[in-house]
């Protein structure tokens, strides 16, 4: 795999350091989490980021938990996360049910479950489920974080 553009790569030790990154650098920047989608798109000239900012290992980021009642997954969950996830399978069943069917073990190994969102591709794996169950994303950025509803997230194929 030839990617046709350099870039610089950034693995940032936190997450103010990270937003401040793609803050600062606005559209000319990406965030790397698994990267399936990502490295495609950089591989087949689709996107050309000046800046990759690796989100991977970040504390806080990863992790699955049932809170009140509530399925909470982090931005760097996995597909194979999901699916061997006691809390994800005593509460939201048919969620582990997709993580099984998404691609291969390769890509659920590797591919998030929000990066799956981000990617906003009309062939979207954990969308449909999760927007079916009334989802909300709580995002994090340069001006604090706020909550979305997941059917407000996706504007068109690729557009959040």
């Amino acid at each position: 795999m030839t990617l046709t553009r350099s870039f610089t790569y950034v693995k940032p030790g936190s997450l103010p350091e990270a937003l401040a990154l793609l803050a600062e650098h606005g559209r000319g920047a990406a965030v790397l989490a698994g990267g399936t989608d990502l490295v495609s798109w950089m591989r087949d000239a689709l996107v050309a980021p000046e800046l990759v900012v690796d989100l991977k290992g970040l504390p806080g980021l990863g992790g699955i938990a049932l809170v009140d009642g509530t399925l909470r997954l982090g931005a760097l969950v996995t597909f194979s996360d999901v699916l061997r996830s006691p809390a994800v399978a005593a509460a939201f069943p048919v969620l582990a049910e997709m993580a099984g069917v998404v691609a291969s073990v390769g890509i659920r190994n590797r591919a998030t479950v929000v990066g799956n969102l981000c990617s906003a591709v009309p062939s979207n794996d954990a969308g449909p489920v999760l927007l079916a169950a009334g989802a909300s994303l709580q995002i994090a950025g340069p001006k604090g974080e706020h909550t979305i509803p997941l059917a407000e997230w996706f504007l068109g194929p690729r557009r959040t």
